[in-house]
């Protein structure tokens, strides 16, 4: 019996986001709003809203499980800043409970529970950020600029994650070995880990000389860099630079007037603007966070009707 050949699926879409597809910029100026949303507004709405769309994100450009894992993680760290603060920072003027000289107030509670959920928002934003910026986007738009703050840059955010693996990697060799860091007395472990430490950076260094050398060897530094692929800005990235840009515009705005932002301390203190201010600086936020959103069902409606 022939066999039949398998014919491609045109009606199939490429797995890739179209928000990857973007220009560079417009992905990095997207990220640049969004921590200027964590830094400038502490409003529990807009960052649940905010958190929402960088954990959907996160969803999208890895998977489920591993975004699960990394929202579990910063999960426990939130959790253990909610219960803390309030335990340590007794500041504020709205007492809830006293039990032995302790005192719990409104507002360390409060503020425990906004730093948690920025700080979360931040490690999301940062976990989906490593997923769309590669280090060849990140190249292109600052190596002709500053070319070795751009390297050293790009080098700094791929060292902790390249560290991590390489401990991971020479921990199994050396249980191999009889060094095992996970079992023995304290004092077995922490000499384990001292000789796991010592390999560990003997190969780091190892590996920074030798790149050293290479990039000394092919003439790093000594004319213009260049790039290898090129990305060009489209009428489509000229669209959404626009709403970046007014949606930058308006944040600012509204951070100045002081909206969407809660005086904690030395009394929590709510600043209401108008409905309309509230409603804008809302609705902004949403169309900034989930632009990612907007691209994909502008391009699948694009896809479904067109096609």
């Amino acid at each position: 019996m022939k066999e039949q050949p398998l014919k491609s699926n045109t009606n199939q879409r490429n797995s890739t986001l179209e928000f990857e597809r973007l220009n560079p910029s417009i992905i990095f100026a997207y990220y640049l709003l969004l921590i200027m949303i964590t830094v400038l507004f502490n409003s529990p709405i807009i960052l649940m809203i905010e958190f929402t769309a960088v954990l959907g994100l996160l969803i999208q450009v890895s998977d489920m499980m591993s975004a699960l894992k990394t929202l579990k993680a910063t999960g426990i760290m939130a959790l253990f800043i909610i219960i803390i603060n309030p335990l340590t920072n007794h500041n504020g003027a709205h007492l809830l409970t006293s039990f032995h000289g302790l005192t719990i107030t409104k507002e360390a509670l409060l503020y425990g529970f906004l730093m948690a959920l920025s700080l979360t928002n931040v490690i999301l934003l940062f976990a989906s950020y490593n997923k769309l910026m590669t280090n060849n986007k990140f190249m292109f738009l600052f190596g002709k600029i500053l070319p070795r703050l751009s390297l050293l840059t790009m080098i700094v955010m791929r060292f902790i994650p390249l560290f991590l693996k390489r401990f991971k990697n020479i921990s199994q060799i050396q249980k191999m070995r009889g060094i095992n860091v996970d079992q023995g007395s304290v004092r077995q472990r922490t000499k384990a880990l001292m000789q796991l430490m010592q390999v560990l950076l003997v190969d780091a260094c190892y590996n920074a000389f030798q790149t050293a050398d290479s990039m000394t060897a092919r003439g790093f530094g000594s004319t213009k860099r260049s790039n290898y692929q090129r990305y060009r800005m489209t009428r489509r990235d000229i669209t959404y630079a626009g709403i970046l840009a007014s949606g930058g515009i308006v944040l600012i705005g509204e951070a100045i007037r002081r909206i969407g932002v809660i005086q904690i301390y030395p009394s929590l203190q709510m600043n209401w603007g108008t409905w309309q201010e509230e409603g804008l600086l809302i609705g902004t936020v949403a169309l900034i966070c989930g632009l990612p959103m907007v691209v994909e069902l502008k391009e699948e409606l694009w896809w479904k009707f067109y096609k």
